[in-house]
């Protein structure tokens, strides 16, 4: 007998107007609005039986790379310590679902401030552990509005052990 694994798939659009250039709301708002608005969408897909959960490609705010600014960095989390993937963790946990969860990442490298940025996903399983990391390899950088390899560094190698 085949085995069926539902998945769900959430694709929102911005809640809070980001701006340009630094115009808009504090990015915190805009996170906290995101970050709130998935959480219900989550809880849907899971009463209606999703087992797996995707969120959308930088779920927690806009799609900031049609402009080239350094405020978006301050956008970014670690992974997975960061309170965004804290708070799924705990949510995949509560749940009984696995999480996928794509967010801004940094990642201290050690070297005096020095730090790298990724377009990266966090892997949360059923029981809210920590299962990996998944950093985009293909980063397009084209005009107009897709300025990738402005934020983001390539990362050949995913941290996910299957």
């Amino acid at each position: 007998m085949a085995r069926v694994v539902r998945c769900s798939l959430i694709q929102a659009k911005n809640e809070v107007p980001a701006g340009f250039d630094g115009a808009g709301v504090p990015m915190d708002a805009i996170k906290r609005a995101m970050v709130e608005k998935h959480l219900e969408m989550i809880r849907a897909a899971a009463a209606n039986g999703a087992q797996i959960v995707c969120l959308q490609e930088i779920f927690s705010g806009p799609y900031f790379c049609a402009e080239q600014t350094t405020r978006w960095q301050k956008f970014a989390e670690p992974i997975p310590d960061g309170p965004t993937v804290q708070w799924m963790m705990v949510l995949a946990k509560e749940l009984a679902i696995a999480l996928i969860v794509p967010i801004y990442e940094v990642e201290n490298t050690g070297a005096e401030g020095e730090q790298n940025f990724y377009n990266s996903a966090a892997i949360i399983g059923r029981d809210g552990a920590f299962i990996g990391t998944y950093r985009k390899a293909h980063i397009p950088h084209a005009a107009p509005g897709f300025w990738e390899k402005y934020y983001f560094g390539t990362y050949i190698v995913s941290s996910l052990a299957l």
